[in-house]
């Protein structure tokens, strides 16, 4: 009797004394009708029992072929009588079972069948899948040969276990990425993932073993060769690679699912990933779970590496984290992993995981979230009996650094002192570090290095303004304005303006931005706010509470250069003469006949060289038509633009004296790549400045 051969379904426990037919007989010709409905009937009864003869999955290929051995006159219960008395039977099947690396449904892809212990690779990720298809693929995508750099399909290999869901990854999706990968369905009476993780570890053939519990994480191509680099150097270490996601706000405060979906595909589908995986940092934003960058320690790592004998050392994921998607196992899993204190934790500064929406319990607005996260939290305590806190290990850096990961770095360095101190002084490390090399020195922070002059290919030098090293806003107001703070304040300190004027002010968000950058860059200049403060049909009335509000802080903080001219626009324009205004700002009525009738009368106000800014220039609602305007006057003068936050455009009158800044060297005197990567930069620090006030926040109420 072959225990490898029959059916391999999921079956479950069949009525006593129903008889089991082995298969239905070939039907004779010239047979009668009732004989053959007769037959049909009995054909489908046979193999309705054939695939529920076995108590568990286990069993089901040992239960069929007992049950053909039998004959047809075969019940259940002689086929159980039968595992029971011949225990040595099931162990037999079980090994097999585990040997040919049958999944609990049955599929296994034709490629894995073939695995022998001989193969042994070096790595085995385990991946980790529900619900998720479309994610999943392009995940797998990313560990195939096709993406990662520098490794070869023998040195690793892939578990895919997949908890049976209404979108359930297609197998052959896995089987096509390469002989290395391997697939697992399972059905989960439960709601955690922490079963099918244990699952996947058991399945692991590899000396280490790397766990994404999220099959929803692309990874970028150097993942697994810098994951091998490490082990070479120390064998007992855990390689963690930091975690951002796709779009430009955090997953967990989307409510709109549909629309997130839609914004990741088009962002997705918008850059080259599969031929230049670097690419997904462009499209990427830090990850609400290490808010401050990958310099302050990790709460958690959604691709964590460690040899297998420390996940079997900590036992694997404990399945008392049974809550919705596992609760807190994944960072308790990757605390218990760093304990050791021989265990040297390696970080991939150049490298990621890059998350994508797919309704996840915790990466997403929830109105029940706050009470979910309260539950992980006391579900922690529960099994660990303390609170959660990240694991403080001095983290060595392996890899490069591409250009696409140098915002990410930047972000990093401004946040790793002050947050990573803040951290360290509630408790020491047991022993002293050896180096300093976390947090970046001063001098490095307070005089970075500079472009000079560009060399092309060769320069390796980074753009690290002020906005980035000091700036920290005096005035913060709901405006979406609020994404070009940072930019704002850099302008100011590259053009130094000794005039500048800003059409429309409402709450001052980007005026008092220009304000603060002339105090605190020491600019001897003058500041002119020209608005009613009183509304109009785009922003609404408001009543006299937003004048007191811009009025008291520019008396309190900028009394003596800044200027509040309350006045409609074509009223203010005769207090000031032709070509001195070093900086514009036309932010008033959004329709397309009033942001040109502002630049019309303004235009000549404008000193030769000076900048004039327009925002808004990519919202298309309402009847907004700066972006009409803008896309006329774009190629008649030397511009710039931002796409994010609406979008800002930045325009600079032809003539006057060059300006030598690298902000203005970088908008009107570079390559296009380069200019994307300011765009870049600046994008990133609008999200960086977004989790620093939401992290401050978060200080100032004890939640970290």
């Amino acid at each position: 009797m072959d225990v490898n051969d029959g059916p391999e379904d999921q079956v479950d426990q069949p009525a006593a004394d129903a008889p089991i037919d082995a298969g239905a007989p070939t039907e004779p010709e010239g047979v009668s009708a009732k004989a053959r409905r007769k037959a049909s009937s009995a054909k489908r009864k046979a193999s309705d029992l054939r695939g529920r003869a076995a108590q568990i999955p286990v069993k089901a290929k040992l239960a069929a072929a007992i049950a053909r051995e039998a004959g047809p006159k075969a019940t259940a219960r002689a086929v159980a009588k039968r595992l029971e008395i011949e225990p040595g039977l099931e162990e037999a099947v079980t090994r097999a079972y585990h040997r040919k690396q049958q999944r609990t449904t049955g599929y296994l892809p034709a490629r894995s069948r073939g695995a022998s212990p001989g193969d042994r690779p070096k790595v085995s990720v385990v991946v980790i899948v529900y619900q998720m298809s479309a994610q999943a693929a392009r995940t797998l995508f990313t560990l195939s040969t096709s993406y990662q750099r520098d490794v070869s399909p023998h040195e690793y290999e892939v578990i895919v276990v997949e908890n049976s869901s209404d979108d359930n990854l297609n197998p052959r999706v896995a089987e096509r990425m390469g002989p290395q990968f391997r697939y697992y369905r399972r059905v989960e009476e439960g709601v955690s993932p922490t079963p099918a993780i244990n699952v996947g570890l058991s399945l692991a053939r590899g000396d280490y073993v790397a766990l994404m519990v999220d099959g929803a994480r692309m990874v970028s191509p150097g993942v697994l060769r810098n994951a091998l680099d490490a082990f070479r150097i120390q064998h007992d270490a855990v390689v963690a690679v930091p975690g951002y996601h796709i779009g430009y706000d955090d997953h967990m405060f989307r409510e709109d699912a549909a629309h997130s979906l839609r914004q990741d595909r088009k962002l997705i589908a918008g850059i080259p990933w599969r031929s230049d995986g670097y690419r997904l940092f462009d499209i990427s934003i830090q990850s609400g779970a290490n808010p401050f960058g990958f310099l302050h320690p990790l709460g958690e790592s959604n691709c964590m590496f460690a040899p297998r004998e420390a996940y079997e050392a900590i036992g694997g994921a404990d399945e008392r984290f049974d809550l919705p998607g596992g609760g807190m196992v994944n960072l308790d899993m990757y605390c218990e992993l760093l304990r050791p204190e021989s265990t040297r934790l390696f970080l991939t500064p150049g490298e990621g995981t890059f998350h994508q929406f797919h309704g996840g319990v915790t990466t997403q607005a929830d109105s029940e979230r706050a009470a979910l996260m309260a539950e992980f939290n006391r579900n922690y305590a529960e099994i660990r009996g303390t609170t959660y806190f990240a694991p403080e290990k001095e983290p060595y850096f392996i890899g490069e650094v591409p250009n696409g990961a140098l915002p990410m770095l930047a972000y990093s360095a401004f946040e790793g002192r002050s947050h990573f101190e803040h951290r360290m002084r509630r408790e020491q490390p047991a022993t002293p570090w050896l180096d300093d090399a976390v947090v970046p020195a001063p001098d490095i922070l307070n005089n970075p290095p500079t472009a000079g002059g560009r060399t092309g290919d060769d320069d390796v030098s980074i753009y690290l303004p002020s906005s980035v090293r000091k700036f920290e806003p005096k005035h913060l107001t709901f405006s979406t304005w609020a994404d070009h703070i940072q930019f704002g304040y850099d302008l100011v300190e590259a053009i130094r303006p000794e005039l500048l004027v800003e059409l429309g002010t409402q709450a001052g968000m980007s005026y008092f931005t220009f304000c603060q950058s002339m105090k605190e860059n020491d600019i001897e200049g003058l500041c002119y706010a020209v608005d009613t403060w009183e509304g109009e049909e785009h922003t609404g009335k408001y009543d006299d509470s937003t004048w007191e509000l811009v009025s008291n802080h520019n008396r309190e903080n900028y009394p003596g250069f800044s200027y509040l001219m309350r006045m409609f626009f074509e009223d203010a324009v005769a207090h000031f003469e032709d070509n001195t205004i070093d900086l514009l700002h036309i932010d008033g009525l959004h329709t397309y006949d009033a942001v040109k009738a502002d630049f019309e009368t303004w235009y000549e106000k404008v000193k030769p060289g000076g900048v004039i800014l327009f925002h808004d220039i990519k919202a298309r609602i309402k009847d907004f038509g700066v972006w009409r305007f803008w896309d006329e006057i774009e190629g008649e003068y030397p511009t710039f633009y931002f796409k994010h936050g609406f979008g800002l455009g930045v325009l600079r009158k032809p003539g006057g004296e060059e300006n030598t800044s690298e902000l203005m060297q970088l908008m009107f005197d570079s390559t296009p790549g380069e200019q994307a990567q300011l765009r870049r930069f600046y994008e990133h620090a609008a999200y960086f400045h977004h989790v620093k006030r939401r992290s401050d926040k978060a200080m100032e109420m004890g939640l970290i």
